[in-house]
């Protein structure tokens, strides 16, 4: 996922983009990921704390059901403290109702966990947003994000249905696996909109 576009965005049609954040985010700098990641602003070499990020609108164009919200790298410096990375989900079928909810279908809760079940809260909307929260015990290290994806099933769309917003184009190495399934490992070409099925072998 490539956030270096910066802020601004509303709706998701730029893939390097996004709404908003409370700047002390750094999506430009070079660090220990790609360019395009999201990590904490630094100042005077110290890094700032919270930052937080929120994502364009991703228009489904029908009523969806979220099912799991998973993000890289799967670990982060120790240095930065337990769930320095946090996420919230918030959705509606107006495009204007935006309550930021947690795992237990609050907002005094966060997703810390990769791949953790979507709250039901959220089944049958259309429009979607997540909102990033990075954090740091040391002044010296910063948790860093490179990539979002949400699962979700829409209408007679079974689940394994799986989503990835900006993603730049040219290949892209790609990896599915399900226990008691072969897994696949291959190249995807993005050029635009791109849909890709695979269909794994028990």
């Amino acid at each position: 996922t490539d956030w270096s576009g910066g802020a601004g965005q509303e709706l998701f049609t730029d893939p390097s983009r996004y709404w908003s954040d409370n700047g002390d985010v750094d999506v430009t700098s070079s660090g220990p990921g790609p360019g395009g990641s999201i990590r904490l602003r630094r100042l005077a070499g110290n890094y700032l704390t919270p930052g937080i990020p929120e994502s364009s609108t991703v228009d489904f164009e029908g009523s969806t059901n979220p099912v799991n919200i998973v993000w890289s790298p799967g670990s982060q410096p120790p240095e930065t403290g337990t769930s320095s990375v946090a996420f919230q989900i918030a959705s509606n079928n107006d495009n204007q109702t935006w309550v930021f909810r947690g795992p237990d279908g609050t907002a005094s809760t966060s997703y810390t966990v990769i791949g953790s079940a979507i709250n039901a809260i959220h089944n049958n909307t259309r429009y979607l947003r997540y909102r990033t929260t990075l954090t740091t015990e040391s002044a010296t290290n910063t948790p860093e994000v490179t990539d979002v994806a949400l699962t979700f099933t829409a209408g007679c769309v079974p689940p394994g249905q799986v989503f990835f917003p900006g993603l730049a184009s040219g290949p892209h190495d790609l990896t599915v696996s399900y226990p008691g399934y072969q897994s696949f490992t291959g190249e995807v070409d993005i050029s635009g909109d791109t849909v890709f099925e695979v269909v794994l072998s028990p």
